[in-house]
């Protein structure tokens, strides 16, 4: 089975000006401060359990088909997608992409049980982003995609470890046309708030 975690480097793809959903999310919900050291400075941040399960279950999931065989399996993981919105250049990497459905999959380790709800996923800004992508390269509406978050639960396991629990959820979930339109304007309201800020560290600089 093909990875398709090997030879990925997201510290310079994610890199400024590029704007993906992880960049977008840590400027407008998080500190700003720590946005500018990662995104446009390209400092690693270190990481932590609940990061590196996230990333050997992903790579599990891809490259071996009886591993936590409840959880639903895509034609394509790790699909990017890169597209314009204006001039704002916007790339993502769906967990799961199923062309022929077509489909959305989004996978999210946890170890709060009650995390992920129809309600959360509902509202959970990175499935808009990654609508308005799949919108702006292959124009298939949000209405016709099939969308769903799987949530894997997770246990310690000795350590500093993380290991899932065996508990999954797959909650769909379903957006509009205007719902992605209205994201859309307001990522360009964040973009715009984010030049400015860059340009405020230069001019301390």
């Amino acid at each position: 089975m093909i990875n398709p975690f090997e030879n990925r480097n997201l510290h310079e793809t994610l890199k400024w000006p590029v704007l993906s959903w992880s960049s977008f999310q840590a400027f407008r919900d998080y500190d700003k401060g720590e946005w500018y050291k990662r995104y446009v400075l390209g400092e690693r941040g270190p990481s932590n359990p609940a990061m590196d399960a996230g990333r050997v279950i992903g790579e599990r999931l891809a490259t071996d088909p009886g591993y936590l065989p409840s959880v639903p399996r895509p034609e394509i993981y790790e699909q990017e997608l890169r597209a314009k919105l204006g001039e704002i250049d916007l790339v993502g990497h769906l967990d799961g992409w199923s062309p022929s459905v077509p489909a959305i999959l989004e996978y999210k380790t946890t170890q709060n049980k009650s995390r992920w709800n129809f309600d959360s996923v509902q509202s959970h800004g990175q499935i808009d982003f990654y609508c308005l992508l799949v919108w702006l390269n292959f124009k298939i509406k949000p209405e016709d995609l099939k969308l769903s978050l799987t949530a894997i639960h997770l246990k310690e396991d000795g350590g500093f470890k993380l290991a899932p629990t065996g508990v999954v959820e797959v909650i769909p979930t379903f957006r509009s046309m205007a719902q992605i339109l209205r994201f859309a304007a307001e990522i360009k309201v964040i973009h715009s708030e984010m030049q400015k800020f860059v340009a405020s560290q230069l001019a301390i600089v």
